[in-house]
């Protein structure tokens, strides 16, 4: 989704309103969630409502894993700009985290068809569908973020993990190893890593088993 890490992260741009205050020295980025709330709440309260300004109080709330928090506030930011797929995006992953698959896939579709080229958007909704088994739409989202992206290492951390399910263990082993060159220390390549050392052991379990 979109955020500092895996799941989500911070619009580029406030809106005029309260632009100046986000953009002295990106503060929001070194700030922890119950910081981030507080200015942020100071912000609506010094300028009123808008629509990014609500959009970064989800991400806070939904890295504190106070999800329902998190969906209020995100829908407070699509009242105000129905065009914000960025935070579709997140809505879905904060209803994927509550296992509320059919509400996730619904947002993550939204979120592709409002913003087409929308990589994280398609990734995930190959995700829910390839949770539902329906692997036509699931290729489908994951060949547009391919093709979309070809150096992001969301679409292949997914494809890994599809390539793993099916028990294809070396591709899986290609795309985990993809990811590590593209993140380079991100967390999506801190877990290919960890994944990559599962896969060797159980293709060296294998080998010594013939």
């Amino acid at each position: 989704a979109y955020s500092d890490d895996t799941k989500t992260q911070r619009a580029d741009n406030a809106s005029d309103t309260v632009k100046k205050e986000l953009s002295l020295g990106d503060q929001l980025e070194g700030l922890a969630p119950d910081a981030a709330i507080a200015y942020l709440r100071y912000l609506l309260k010094k300028s009123g409502d808008d629509a990014d300004v609500y959009f970064h109080l989800g991400v806070a709330y939904q890295e504190k894993a106070d999800y329902d928090s998190a969906l209020v506030n995100y829908k407070k930011a699509l009242k105000l700009d129905p065009n914000m797929s960025k935070a579709m995006v997140n809505m879905g992953v904060v209803y994927d985290d509550k296992r509320q698959l059919a509400n996730a896939l619904n947002m993550f579709e939204q979120a592709t068809k409002l913003n087409p080229t929308d990589v994280l958007a398609h990734s995930h909704a190959a995700f829910i569908w390839f949770e539902l088994k329906n692997y036509k739409k699931a290729w489908e989202h994951l060949y547009q973020s391919l093709k979309l992206a070809p150096s992001d290492p969301q679409p292949h951390y997914y494809l890994a993990i599809f390539f793993w399910e099916s028990g294809i263990y070396r591709e899986s082993m290609r795309e985990w190893r993809k990811v590590v060159e593209l993140d380079r220390e991100g967390s999506l390549a801190k877990e290919a890593k960890k994944n990559i050392a599962m896969i060797e052991s159980v293709m060296s379990g294998a080998n010594r088993a013939r």
